[in-house]
């Protein structure tokens, strides 16, 4: 309710009121045989005030209007009826006006009322307080029995207003605990990491999600500081200022490792919390773990790469085979010839003519369409002929290969000689990867739905600005290397609608893990 309504309410409520003193003082008049004038005018003043309430004027016009008819009644009442019942009624126009809860009003009348008494107490005083009689005793009884009706009134009013207000208070308060649950509900539910810091960067809260991503638990984390919890410390530090001097940071991207040093590609939203006084009192921090997209973006990338090299393969490979084999045809003459002045050329000649055939044959593996036949096959029979294959060059090299497989009747519907190709490939990197000998772990497990193959060793490890480049045509760090045996090992399992990825530590090891639908 605005204050005009207000008023309005007000001004109907006091018409009412006006309308039964104004019948009471008649009662009285006739009771005491003093029925005069004065009654007239009383009534002429009521039609005004009911004049304005009925034509809806300006409220706060109607409320000085009843004020002043209120007041010009009193005056008209002590000029010609002076006595002290009179006199004090001048007093009920500051406690009537006091309805309005306003202070101009009240000042307004307080000045009317006390020009009243000052005039009328010089003027009146013999008449109002130098003779007492009965009649004065029936305006004092008049006068309180107003002032008793109009404080009823008063409490009535008062209460309901107090009931009115308490039903808000409550409505407000069921709104507020909405409000709570549902922010609640949104931060405990939110599929994305959220912090709340103080400004010291200290964590006064999180939700289940940051533990889900990052790994720290609630009591790991809150009441620390943020840097206990996060690796780039400069670039952090950087961001809590520029939020503290009130910028709101926005999907920014933010590369950052969990708990246990697993990478987490993240979009983090900073944004400045602040008090009734626009002071910065905390900062929120939410984190939207991207890892999935990035991963999902990398794949699109190198099924792109590996479809332009397969539409390469397939327009290309063909017709440099052709002369290739005419070049290898007549260099084999060549070296055949006891004569020969050139035999280490020729040899040498030879030698690369092989490799080039490799890198050829390789390309036609990536070449489309591919006659492939998919059957039923043991996965425990791909892996042990890889392994039989590979048992001279590991005696040579130190290398031992500890297999385990817990369920080695488990069939896959796969392309036998691709998989082998696929083991091989990944195999021959191991023991690459291990110039001192050591170890390799050959696991194989399932689910469900899914097949697993870790083949993980402790050699020298790759760096991390190497591994983002694994797949990439002709990439390799080999001296003999062609950099086509991953990207055709990524291909094959793609193929099968699996997945390759790869994890190492430098000086620790490599973890190669390949996931295949059993179904």
């Amino acid at each position: 309710m605005n204050v005009q309504d207000f008023i309005h309410n007000r001004n109907k409520f006091l018409s009412k009121l006006l309308a039964i003193v104004y019948a009471i003082e008649i009662a009285i008049s006739i009771y005491i045989n003093e029925f005069h004038t004065i009654m007239l005018i009383g009534l002429a003043l009521l039609f005004l005030i009911y004049s304005f309430i009925i034509l809806a004027a300006n409220p706060t016009l109607t409320m000085y209007v009843i004020i002043i008819s209120l007041f010009t009644y009193f005056f008209v009442l002590n000029f010609f009826s002076p006595n002290s019942g009179n006199y004090f009624l001048i007093i009920f126009g500051i406690i009537v006006t006091t309805l309005y809860h306003q202070v101009l009003p009240i000042i307004f009348s307080g000045a009317i009322a006390s020009s009243m008494l000052i005039f009328f107490f010089i003027t009146n005083y013999e008449e109002n307080f130098a003779a007492p009689s009965a009649t004065t005793d029936i305006y004092f009884g008049y006068f309180t029995v107003l002032t008793t009706i109009f404080f009823i009134f008063l409490a009535i009013n008062t209460r309901q207003l107090w009931l009115s207000a308490q039903h808000s208070e409550q409505i407000l308060k069921q709104q507020l605990i909405s409000i709570q649950e549902y922010f609640q509900s949104f931060f405990e539910n939110s599929n994305d990491a959220i912090l709340l810091l103080d400004i010291n960067g200290t964590i006064i809260m999180m939700n289940d999600a940051f533990e889900r991503i990052y790994g720290w638990s609630y009591e790991e984390a809150v009441g620390f500081h943020i840097e206990k919890i996060t690796y780039k410390r400069e670039e952090r530090n950087e961001l809590l200022q520029r939020v503290l001097s009130g910028e709101r940071i926005v999907a920014l991207p933010f590369s950052d490792e969990g708990k246990h040093g697993k990478k987490i590609e993240a979009e983090i939203t900073l944004s400045p919390i602040y008090n009734d006084q626009q002071v910065i009192i905390a900062i929120s921090v939410i984190a939207r773990d991207i890892s999935s997209k990035k991963e999902t973006e990398a794949r699109l990338i190198q099924s792109e790469k590996l479809a332009v090299v397969g539409e390469m393969a397939a327009g290309v490979a063909h017709e440099i085979r052709n002369p290739l084999t005419v070049i290898s045809g007549f260099m084999k003459i060549i070296d055949s010839d006891k004569n020969n002045p050139y035999k280490y050329y020729s040899k040498l000649i030879l030698d690369e003519l092989k490799r080039i055939n490799l890198i050829i044959s390789e390309f036609l593996i990536l070449a489309k369409p591919q006659a492939v036949k998919y059957e039923q096959v043991k996965i425990n029979t791909i892996i042990e002929d890889v392994i039989l294959l590979f048992q001279s060059e590991c005696n040579l090299r130190d290398v031992n290969i500890h297999y385990e497989n817990s369920n080695k009747s488990t069939l896959l519907t796969c392309e036998a000689n691709q998989l082998k190709q696929v083991f091989i490939n990944l195999l021959k990197n191991s023991i690459e990867a291990m110039p001192t000998g050591g170890t390799i772990h050959l696991v194989c497990t399932s689910t469900s739905n899914n097949l697993l193959i870790e083949v993980q060793d402790n050699g020298q490890g790759i760096p991390s600005s190497i591994i983002e480049n694994i797949g990439n045509p002709f990439f390799t760090t080999k001296e003999s290397g062609t950099g086509l045996g991953m990207m055709i090992s990524q291909k094959i399992i793609q193929d099968h609608k699996g997945e390759l990825s790869i994890t190492s530590k430098e000086n620790e090891g490599t973890t190669v893990t390949v996931r295949l639908p059993l179904q």
